[in-house]
């Protein structure tokens, strides 16, 4: 599938022989193409129709245009077409054939493999081939060749030849992983994309995708960058990370993003930046609730899974996606999916701050969040329980109250159904006053923090697909109020006692250290090695839980439950986000079956919910 500029779709229906047309991106369901390439009429589906030629297709499976000029990837043929003019009518006729001698030849690597040869077939029943141009160049990938070829110039001739070959050493090589996997070699590539300088290529079953940071030049170039493995000589599937692919399918960049279609994840991940190290972790994942989640089509009534995915257009494996401007379109087995963005808002609210002194002034609230293109993080405050709310307007002097009690609200706002704020920290400072009366009192100041990451945005549930964040649970965050200063009633109000930074950066390196030191000593345990004297306590974090958690929670006591049951043996995951050291505020699957192994194992009904009993347990 691919969707240009001004709005056409052009989608190669691959089991029907045939690629359609579909002038504007459609506003109602069950819309009908307006041409139908590689077929006489809309009712046939016969491969090489009348048989092979140039308006003829068999088993098509990539498809590209440049605005002018169509390309398709004609996989059962092991050719790529190209029609110099976009057709406005059915079985048009394609000009130059890349990969035969000419219009009416088939074979794989017609004449013996070289620059001028395609397979496209890579297993019993299985083809693909993608073709993408950028500017002046074309690019073809040769999966069952093991290899990228770039043609420096689009041919005008039957038969050209490929001037650049990437994933291998020459021209006449074929062999998967050639040499051994490294930042040169390649196993049946998919996907084919650039931004112009970069090139980027979906590495399918080495389980990555290589980024060069130069269009290669030279024959058997190297990646710079490979995104799914943490370093270019492994291609093993690493569980169901954020930093993790399992079937890349094909890549794709725009509005400054990488996006990456992963078949068997059943998500399509998103990198707000293109990576420059290895490894890199999405910052956002279509079709699932968080980029960590690799939720499948399970089956109506399982979780309701089923019904869920299948409004979100994953219920089957999502192909491809494109960024059309006014539209986002997902492309699975049997159909697309379109969604319209739109502005969509999520808010965080947080738990009531009681002073213990009625005579409190709150102010001001500073924060400190992440704001992409299109996203946006307002504030409003209750000193009266929630029952009136005032805007924050001003984060350097406005104030609240007087009041004994605060609460914040917070509103994250995306205006084009992908992007996502982050609120990472807020802090509202206050001053208490004690027997205020004309002429009299005493105030003491402290200041209180709390941080809450939203999930990632993900379409919502709805009948009418849409894609907005999803909002996060009130954080539980109480405020310690300082002692208060006492004087005699005729005082004046001393200066405000404030919590300086050098005490929080001080905190900080000392839960670095224990959190290091926590680490290294389960990695002594584990490996049967005594423990120093009076250092197990550090094995068993303390901890005190006060609400239920589930798929789902976000929050520092969700790191603080992957940290309890990963000092116990259940381990969240064995290395990368979730493992010992590297705990997240987000309660996913992973969470779940160590809290269900937990669970199990205290003789406890395996619920995988962190409710009272678990909690009664777990706070001891």
């Amino acid at each position: 599938m691919y969707v240009g500029a001004d709005g056409k779709i052009f989608l190669a229906d691959t089991s029907n022989s045939r690629v359609l047309i579909y002038n504007s991106i459609p506003t109602a369901d069950n819309a009908s193409a307006d041409v139908v390439v590689g077929q006489p009429n809309m009712t046939s589906s016969t491969a090489n129709n009348g048989g092979i030629g140039a308006n003829t297709l068999k088993t098509p499976t990539g498809v590209y245009s440049d605005g002018t000029k169509l390309y398709v990837s004609d996989t059962g043929n092991h050719r790529v077409l190209i029609y110099n003019s976009i057709p406005t009518a059915d079985n048009a006729s394609a000009d130059v054939v890349v990969g035969q001698p000419n219009m009416t030849s088939s074979t794989a690597n017609n004449g013996g493999i070289g620059a001028d040869t395609l397979n496209l077939k890579t297993g019993i029943g299985t083809w693909h081939g993608s073709v993408y141009v950028n500017g002046a160049k074309l690019f073809i990938s040769d999966s069952a060749n093991n290899r990228i070829l770039i043609f420096n110039s689009i041919p005008t001739a039957d038969n050209a030849s490929a001037d650049v070959v990437v994933g291998q050493p020459n021209m006449t090589s074929s062999t998967a992983n050639n040499g051994g996997i490294g930042a040169n070699t390649l196993y049946a590539p998919y996907g084919v994309s650039s931004d112009g300088t970069k090139l980027f290529v979906a590495d399918k079953d080495n389980k990555r995708v290589l980024i060069y940071n130069s269009i290669p030049t030279a024959d058997n170039a190297s990646a710079d960058v490979v995104v799914g493995q943490p370093n270019m000589t492994s291609s093993t599937a690493n569980g169901i990370g954020a930093d993790d692919l399992a079937s890349p399918y094909a890549v794709y960049f725009n509005d400054a993003k990488l996006y990456i279609t992963d078949l068997q994840d059943y998500r399509i991940s998103v990198y707000n930046s293109v990576p420059t190290s290895n490894g890199a972790s999405a910052d956002e994942a279509l079709c699932q609730p968080n980029p960590d989640s690799a939720l499948g089509y399970t089956g109506a009534g399982e979780d309701n899974t089923q019904a869920y995915y299948n409004s979100l257009g994953c219920a089957m494996q999502p192909r491809e996606y494109y960024n059309s401007g006014s539209s986002r379109l997902i492309l699975n087995a049997n159909r697309i999916f379109i969604f319209s963005p739109s502005t969509h808002t999520s808010t965080l609210t947080s738990s009531t701050f009681d002073s213990g002194i009625p005579y409190t002034l709150w102010g001001p609230l500073s924060y400190t969040a992440t704001t992409p293109a299109n996203t946006s993080v307002s504030f409003e405050v209750s000193t009266n329980g929630g029952s009136s709310w005032q805007t924050v307007s001003n984060y350097t002097t406005q104030t609240f109250g007087p009041s004994q009690t605060l609460i914040y609200r917070a509103t994250l706002t995306n205006t084009d159904g992908i992007s996502t704020p982050t609120l990472n920290d807020v802090s509202v400072s206050y001053a208490k006053f004690e027997n205020v009366t004309p002429g009299s009192g005493a105030s003491s100041s402290a200041s209180f923090s709390g941080s809450s990451s939203l999930p990632q945005v993900t379409p919502s549930p709805e009948a009418s697909p849409t894609l907005s964040p999803q909002a996060s649970p009130t954080p539980s965050l109480v405020p310690s109020i300082s002692p208060q200063a006492t004087t005699s009633p005729s005082a004046q109000p001393s200066p405000s006692v404030v919590v300086t930074p050098a005490v929080s950066a001080l905190q900080q390196q000392l839960d670095s250290l224990i959190s290091q030191l926590t680490v290294l000593l389960q990695q002594r345990k584990d490996a049967g090695l005594p423990l120093p004297a009076g250092t197990e306590q550090y094995l068993a974090p303390k901890v005190f839980f006060q609400r239920d958690l589930f798929v789902g929670s976000v929050g520092d006591d969700v790191k603080a439950l992957q940290q309890f049951l990963n000092s116990k043996g259940f381990k969240v995951a064995e290395f990368r986000s979730g493992s010992s050291g590297k705990e997240t505020t987000y309660f996913g699957l992973l969470t779940k079956n160590a809290l269900l192994r937990w669970q199990s194992s205290n003789n406890l009904i395996p619920t995988g919910i962190l409710g009272a009993i678990s909690r009664g347990m777990m706070n001891r």
